[in-house]
């Protein structure tokens, strides 16, 4: 069996029904979200190579609180997922 890698994925990945992106590249999609606001929503997420960093599990569960906070939607919206783990 294969481990599993730690490596985060180097390009976004589109989630939730609203099409917003979730990316481990911070500094990129967070200029690129700040030049238009006509994007589908980014959902960042920071890593500290702690054992305090997000899981796959405290992912999902971050999406979906944020889609409870902006029951609109998240277009145009930049957002750290580190920030809705409850």
């Amino acid at each position: 069996m294969a481990a599993a890698s730690t490596t985060p994925p180097s390009s976004p990945t589109r989630v939730s029904s609203s099409g917003s992106f979730v990316t481990y590249n911070n500094a990129d999609f967070a200029a690129l979200g700040r030049q238009r606001d006509d994007h589908p929503g980014i959902l960042l997420i920071y890593l500290d190579n702690r054992p305090s960093d997000m899981k796959t599990s405290d992912i999902l569960k971050a999406v979906s609180n944020v889609e409870s906070t902006y029951p609109n939607g998240l277009a145009g919206e930049i957002v750290a997922l580190n920030g809705f783990q409850w």
